[in-house]
């Protein structure tokens, strides 16, 4: 029992990062059942925090309070990150909203689906007035524009035609997620609104024909806006190199290349999953990982050179995530682009190297970014599904070669 033991910290060793995801996830999960202000929080990790670098004499103790530092922390990023209601529900007020994503057509075909940002709300001028004596509390009344801040799910007719990064103002309604959309799998609107949550949604919208919106180009710049027009640019890049004009084909092609799924068709979309090939329409790690293999093919020879290991390098890392950008960063690119990028930095210092411990580090730093993600079925299949192999293919391997 005490060699089982000693053997299982020695291996805990050479993964120090998953010492530290385990206590950074488990505070992410207790925040979701502890109600506590944010400013709580943030006290009770620099208490934590303060309390292991003043204990490094005792280094069990130190220990301890730097692993409940880091679940406080964790804690902390998932309390700043939760969705917030601003906007009113059920009255009609006019959005300033900013599309973050390319738009694809709704299972009915009736019309677009797409996920933005409402930047600024404000009531109409003829119903300021009859809100202001009844309004909630948080609720301004007035004719003045405020801010918002709210991830929206947005749907919108087929007669509009809106591109990622645009920026519309519009006459409409923020509901509640839960308040006609349903789970496609099992029916659930209440699995679906959690999943949305997780995800940084605090609400649907639609931009109807009567909406009377007002497009501009928009100011705003960020990381995520730049993949999205990478991604439909490299869409429609690929449409004109393919020479033929059937258009499933295209979407088939931009799908399994980019990511982009704005292409596939409802009735394509149920064909794949009645065959159980939906997974082709996604990108993937392995894609990541052709990328990765390719590139240090290419650059073999370029150590020759003068200095010509680092240009290697930073080359195959450009190239990982300049094709994750291409399919949008989507949850399971970025998961392979971290993890690659570990495992070139391993390669370019000549140390050996831990895949578990990278897929660890690669955990840590998409859920300090979004700590929703832990609770999103995408991320936990594609993390589960990497964790699986890492464990079983070396044994599995050597049982077969025996």
């Amino acid at each position: 029992m005490r060699a089982a033991a000693k053997t299982i910290s020695e291996k805990m060793r050479t993964v120090p990062l998953l010492r530290a995801l385990v206590p950074f996830v488990c505070g992410i999960v207790c925040e979701t059942f502890v109600e506590v202000p944010l400013t709580v929080w943030i006290v009770a990790t620099a208490a934590c925090a303060a309390t292991a670098i003043l204990a490094q004499k005792h280094p069990s103790i130190s220990t301890l309070y730097t692993a409940l530092a880091i679940l406080l922390f964790g804690a902390t990023l998932a309390r700043f990150h939760t969705p917030r209601e601003v906007i009113p529900r059920g009255e009609r007020v006019w959005i300033e909203l900013r599309i973050d994503d390319n738009p694809s057509l709704s299972s009915s075909g009736r019309s677009f689906r797409t996920s933005g940002v409402a930047l600024r709300w404000r009531r109409e001028p003829e119903e300021s007035a009859m809100a202001a004596g009844g309004r909630k509390e948080g609720h301004p009344a007035g004719n003045d524009w405020h801010p918002a801040g709210e991830k929206l799910i947005v749907g919108f007719d087929t007669m509009w035609r809106f591109e990622a990064g645009r920026t519309v103002v519009f006459r409409g309604y923020v509901n509640p997620i839960a308040s006609g959309e349903t789970d496609s799998i099992n029916n659930n609107t209440t699995s679906y609104s959690r999943l949305m949550s997780a995800r940084g949604y605090s609400g649907r919208t639609y931009i109807s024909k009567y909406s009377r919106p007002e497009v501009s180009p928009g100011k705003a710049k960020s990381l995520a806006l730049f993949a999205r027009k990478m991604q439909a640019a490299a869409t429609a890049r690929l449409r004109r190199l393919l020479s033929t004009h059937n258009e499933d084909a295209i979407a088939v092609a931009a799908a399994m290349t980019t990511g982009d799924r704005t292409g596939i068709t409802p009735e394509l979309k149920q064909a794949y999953s009645r065959t159980g090939a939906s997974h082709l329409l996604a990108v993937s790690g392995l894609h990541v990982g052709m990328v990765f293999l390719i590139i240090n093919v290419l650059l073999y020879l370029l150590p020759l050179a003068r200095h010509g290991h680092i240009a290697k390098n930073i080359l195959a890392v450009v190239a990982i995530w300049l094709y994750a950008s291409l399919t949008g960063l989507s949850p399971s690119a970025t998961r392979a682009a971290f993890m690659f990028t570990g495992a070139q930095a391993a390669l370019a210092s000549s140390r050996s190297r831990s895949a578990v411990n990278i897929m660890c580090g690669t955990a840590l730093v998409m859920l300090a970014v979004r700590p929703g993600l832990l609770f999103d079925i995408s991320f936990q299949l594609s993390f589960i599904a990497v964790a699986a192999i890492l464990a079983w293919f070396g044994p599995l391997y050597r049982l077969v070669e025996s």
